[in-house]
């Protein structure tokens, strides 16, 4: 049908007949004028967009990822993180949280480390306080509101981030995790990074009155250039499996720690999911000693779910 458009104006067209695809993949739309003011077009080599839409058959809920570069010696950071910590995020779900402590104003935060420093290169930070919201926000968190973290929350992800295994023994951090796309992505440069927070630190106070930090980065593993992705195809996972000694990191207590797994284009920094899960102490089973008025064997040994006890008494008769 003919649409009457002003010289200069906008109008919306929308077509007589449905469009249903036949099965999700990669389809590309062509749209095109013609017959302009009743005449043929003289030049047609301007009158046409071609655009690509993506039809998927699985949409997960996305877990939006919230960066925050900070220090405990910057004044302006202080509202920031109290309006983050208190007015934002206990009327929020679905996210993750990682604090980068920084190396100014003056000595900086006791807890920022090489890689805290370096992923703010990596955004072009130059001042803070800073976040970004899946790596696009980039503002003062003071500025942050449940609304604008709905706005990110809820565009659709295609791409599920199980992180099945999470624990320490020791100083060691042992994570375990599968990353499965939805859709089969672009050809880029993705990478996953696997970074470990504590939740609570106290001792890394200093200039600005704050007593107590949240969410702080301890280690990123391997470092903060993470781990690379050959490609992203549908339905094949993608196996994490990281080891970490942290007896080298500011972590305050083992059993305080956490960790977030997210998947990152390098292209435009866009952050396609993330995923976080605590760090609970490894169960094993201790040796069971024989004395004198018995015998006790425990098999197998180290056991991870079941275990025989074998208990043997010597009765003296009378």
């Amino acid at each position: 049908a003919p649409v009457n458009i002003a010289s200069g104006g906008t109008a919306s067209f929308t077509h007589p007949t449905q469009w249903n695809p036949a099965t999700s993949g990669t389809y590309t739309i062509e749209a095109w004028a013609s017959n302009n003011n009743g005449n043929p077009d003289q030049n047609t080599s301007n009158d046409k967009i071609t655009f690509q839409v993506d039809v998927v058959d699985t949409v997960v809920t996305r877990v939006t990822c919230m960066e925050v570069f900070t220090s405990s010696t910057c004044g302006p950071c202080v509202p920031g993180n109290q309006n983050m910590d208190n007015n934002v995020v206990p009327n929020i779900s679905n996210y993750t949280i990682v604090k980068y402590q920084q190396n100014f104003p003056g000595a900086g935060d006791p807890y920022y480390t090489t890689e805290s420093v370096n992923r703010r290169g990596y955004y072009g930070i130059n001042s803070i306080p800073r976040m970004e919201i899946d790596g696009q926000w980039d503002k003062n968190a003071d500025s942050l509101t449940t609304g604008v973290f709905n706005d990110y929350q809820q565009q659709p992800a295609f791409m599920t981030i199980d992180t099945t295994n999470a624990n320490y023994t020791g100083t060691t951090a042992t994570i375990n995790a599968t990353i499965t796309p939805h859709i089969n992505y672009a050809a880029g440069n993705y990478r996953y990074h696997v970074i470990i927070n504590e939740k609570r630190t106290t001792g890394n106070v200093a200039t600005n009155g704050e007593t107590q930090f949240f969410h702080v980065m301890m280690d990123m593993i391997p470092n903060e250039t993470g781990n690379a992705i050959s490609s992203l195809t549908k339905g094949v996972a993608i196996p994490v499996t990281k080891v970490q000694n942290l007896s080298s990191s500011n972590v305050e207590e083992m059993s305080d720690l956490e960790v977030v797994v997210l998947v990152q284009d390098n292209g435009d920094k866009k952050i396609l999911q993330s995923a976080k899960k605590d760090i609970s102490l490894a169960q094993g089973i201790a040796d069971i000693d024989s004395d004198s008025e018995g015998i006790a064997s425990l098999y197998p040994h180290p056991a991870n779910n079941n275990a025989t006890i074998k208990y043997q008494v010597d009765v003296a008769k009378n």
